[in-house]
């Protein structure tokens, strides 16, 4: 499973997002710079590196854009994904 790191265009001050390759949004932070981001969200949360553990498997951290992911294709993937929990909702 990939988890993707979706950033401001500048890579500067913004929210920074992670975001499995379903779309499921798994977790957004506010940083200063995107040098502080992947820690922020993932490689210095231990907890979190064990919830997507059990729940993925093995995953692997991947800056968008390091990959054939575009950013209009996760959001995309994202779209889907929350219409799908709102259908199992009903």
């Amino acid at each position: 499973m990939k988890l993707y790191i979706n950033y401001p265009d500048d890579k500067g001050e913004g929210i920074y997002d992670l975001i499995a390759e379903t779309g499921e949004h798994l977790a957004g932070h506010f940083c200063s710079s995107y040098r502080f981001a992947e820690g922020d969200l993932i490689t210095g949360r231990p907890e979190r590196i064990k919830e997507y553990t059990e729940r993925f498997g093995s995953f692997k951290v991947v800056w968008l854009g390091q990959d054939e992911m575009t950013r209009d294709k996760l959001f995309e993937l994202n779209k889907q994904w929350c219409e799908n929990k709102a259908q199992e909702k009903k």
